[in-house]
């Protein structure tokens, strides 16, 4: 759970630094992209 959160947190830093138009459209992939990555880490980890 941790690293899942880890790299969600490095993820939305990558989309904060970001030009705006890009964050907006990026903001809602991201979420899935977090959660799949926070899923697979989980596995991982597991």
């Amino acid at each position: 759970m941790a690293a899942g959160l880890i790299a969600g947190a490095t993820v939305s830093a990558i989309v904060n630094s970001m030009e705006p138009k890009t964050m907006k459209m990026a903001k809602r992939n991201v979420g899935h992209v977090i959660k799949s990555m926070g899923n697979i880490i989980d596995k991982i980890s597991t």
